[in-house]
């Protein structure tokens, strides 16, 4: 798919940011668009179409969204929880296609409460079309997050800033805009490209795409992840609901063209400080570093519900809508980057801590049950709600884990025999009659002999010279690797592979990161890499980049004697094998989440 490559200029080490806005952005902001304008904004559509019944009163809208946020969390939680266990059926294709028939049919759902004769009957069938797209969106959810997953930082803010940002302003004109059978052609339209996107963006099983040989992801310690990560996000969800229903129902819900103006320029603004802190911080940008940098504008953004319902009411708007998209957008991210940094299962990590934050949404929806009855309210109960979920922000944030208490939550001790994945594709690919590379058929074979000769790393590195200047005679060199290595005969090198996946976990490189590795390790150059990965240049090259930043060296070289330097690794102990064998179900949901 196309993209564009947005460069940030280098930093103190010379290292290249740079991020891909990809289809990623795109399809993202068609599932936000969904979300805020059919789940949420459908009442409010039929309503200003006088299609809604006047009986529905504003308790029954709650209860609208009530259900989805209920039906969405319950969703979530269930695939984190359970996702050892159906993975098989959450990574495949079907799940798509089913999550996307559910999204449609409770948009129509919500579309067509507003023809039935009787306030019941239509709040029956709205509450039922709610809970469907609750779970498919619940789904959609978990598949997007995979799918951001399998980036660096700089390309999963880039686009997550832009499709949070389009997205909502999509969902705006939607609702408050344009005629409400349009509009809902418009949402059931958006729920099929946000499929479509997801569908190329899933990749096809390894033992077809002949892609690299699979890396085990680092065990992380469940109980721990639940209390350091699931809290703080369930306190961060009374604010969110706080903040966001008071958005929705007062800025993006409301036919008022100066009101949807500044909350188009607050989403602009967003993005603005989302690309501002990448270019600022550079290659030393994490979720942890972006999280302290971007949650104080959150909490001026909640400043604006203590100036809600009064003579600064626009400012308010502008306020609170800046803050929200900032929120939204900054959660995303973290949670994205979390799974790739740390090689976690995104499904897990999305699964439990985007569950338990929409969680504290319920309990703050329960908690606040009437505040879309805004006549009612004074200022001073404005002021102290602002001051409640201020509060709740500082709590949360407080608690939220940094980089290395996540650290402390991975299981470092125990390394899954990843080779036993690599042969499960070998034997699949047998299976499907599809030939296999030899990267896939040394990493099948960890405890063979000693039998990696660096010579041939080596020549291949002496020929296109230092990787120091990443840019000389790559393009010229990289187009003969494919065929030298063909006409070459193989050995095999499975103690070779086991060892680049020892300075993996020892040095904690990313998901991607111990794919680079392992190509440069083998003496590719970077143009090779970027065609093998499917990665643009300069995303190939900050890969390197950070490679040789966490191992401290400076050259391909030093990490080819690195590799070759390191203790080679033995036969497993028999106490070690029975372990594997009790871990097998673990394996096998490797293979499946690397494979599809």
């Amino acid at each position: 798919m196309p993209h564009i490559t947005l460069s940030f200029g280098r930093n103190s080490n010379s290292a290249e940011t740079s991020g891909d806005l990809s289809a990623l952005g795109v399809g993202l902001a068609a599932f936000i668009a969904w979300v805020f304008s059919a789940p949420f904004g459908m009442p409010m559509l039929l309503m200003r179409d006088n299609a809604f019944l006047a009986s529905v009163s504003n308790d029954v809208t709650i209860a609208i969204h009530l259900a989805y946020i209920c039906a969405l969390a319950i969703c979530l939680l269930w695939m984190g929880l359970t996702n050892q266990y159906f993975l098989r059926f959450y990574v495949g294709r079907n799940v798509l296609i089913l999550s996307g028939i559910l999204c449609i049919v409770g948009t129509a759902m919500l579309a067509l409460c507003g023809l039935l004769d009787t306030a019941n009957a239509s709040t029956t069938i709205a509450c039922l079309g709610s809970l469907l797209a609750g779970i498919g969106s619940g789904v959609l959810t978990c598949l997007w997050c995979t799918a951001f997953a399998r980036y660096e930082f700089t390309t999963i803010t880039l686009n997550s800033a832009f499709g949070m940002v389009i997205g909502l302003v999509i969902s705006i004109a939607l609702v408050n805009w344009i005629p409400a059978v349009i509009s809902i052609s418009i949402e059931i339209a958006l729920v099929l490209i946000t499929a479509i996107v997801l569908w190329h963006l899933t990749p096809i099983p390894y033992y077809r795409r002949r892609e690299m040989p699979i890396f085990h992801a680092l065990r992380v310690s469940r109980l721990k992840f639940l209390l350091q990560l699931g809290v703080p996000m369930f306190i961060f969800g009374i604010s969110l609901w706080v903040i966001g229903s008071i958005c929705i129902h007062s800025a993006f819900c409301t036919p008022d063209m100066a009101g949807n103006l500044l909350v188009g320029a607050a989403c602009a603004l967003c993005a603005i400080l989302f690309i501002t802190a990448v270019g600022l911080l550079k290659n030393e940008a994490h979720w942890d570093t972006l999280f302290r940098f971007m949650l104080p504008i959150v909490g001026i953004g909640m400043l604006g519900v203590t100036l809600f319902n009064s003579a600064y009411q626009l400012s308010a708007i502008f306020l609170l809508a800046l803050g929200f998209s900032v929120f939204l957008t900054l959660l995303w991210v973290l949670f994205s980057d979390m799974a790739q940094e740390f090689r976690l299962s995104p499904i897990f990590v999305f699964g439990i801590g985007c569950g338990l934050l929409i969680a504290g949404v319920v309990v703050g929806s329960l908690i606040t049950m009437r505040i879309g009855v805004y006549d009612e309210w004074t200022s001073l109960r404005w002021t102290g709600l602002a001051m409640a979920s201020i509060i709740c922000l500082m709590i949360a944030g407080a608690f939220m884990p940094r980089k290395r208490n996540v650290l402390r939550m991975l299981n470092t001790d125990f390394v899954e025999d990843a080779t036993k994945l690599n042969q499960m594709v070998l034997d699949s690919a047998a299976a499907h009659g599809t030939a296999t590379t030899d990267e896939q058929a040394d990493a099948a074979n960890p405890n063979h002999p000693d039998d990696f000769d660096m010579e041939d790393s080596e020549t291949k590195l002496a020929t296109t010279g230092s990787t120091d200047n990443l840019d000389s005679s790559e393009s010229l060199n990289s187009s003969n690797e494919t065929a030298a290595a063909s006409k070459k005969p193989q050995r095999q090198k499975g103690s070779f592979y086991k060892r680049c996946t020892q300075i993996a976990d020892q040095y904690l490189l990313s998901r991607r990161e111990t794919e680079v590795l392992f190509l440069l390790a083998k003496g590719h150059k970077a143009v090779f890499i970027e065609e093998k990965l499917c990665v643009s240049k300069s995303t190939a090259k900050t890969h390197i980049n950070h490679i040789y930043k966490k191992l401290n060296i400076h050259t391909q070289q030093e990490l080819l004697t690195m590799v070759e330097d390191r203790p080679r690794p033995h036969t497993t102990s028999s106490t070690a094998e029975s372990k594997m064998d009790a871990d097998a179900a673990y394996l096998e949901e490797e293979v499946l989440y690397h494979g599809f």
